[in-house]
């Protein structure tokens, strides 16, 4: 029982913690543009020298729309 009631504390503890750090920070928001640029560039040029240190298929899904607009 009282194990029980330390792992609801905990579970709560980590969703406050959570729900209230997740406002301040995204994952995506800083990235997006410098991904969707680097994408667009190896799709318009082939070229895969603006950011070789990941791989560009992701990138080009994004910027795929760009090439059609």
């Amino acid at each position: 029982m009282k194990t029980a009631h330390l792992v609801a504390l905990l579970l709560c503890t980590f969703f406050v913690l959570v729900f209230f750090s997740s406002s301040d920070k995204s994952g995506l928001c800083d990235e997006a543009g410098h991904h969707i640029g680097a994408g667009y560039s190896y799709l318009k040029t082939g070229n895969f020298k603006m950011n070789p240190a990941q791989p560009p298929l992701v990138r080009m899904l994004m910027a795929s729309p760009l090439l059609y607009a």
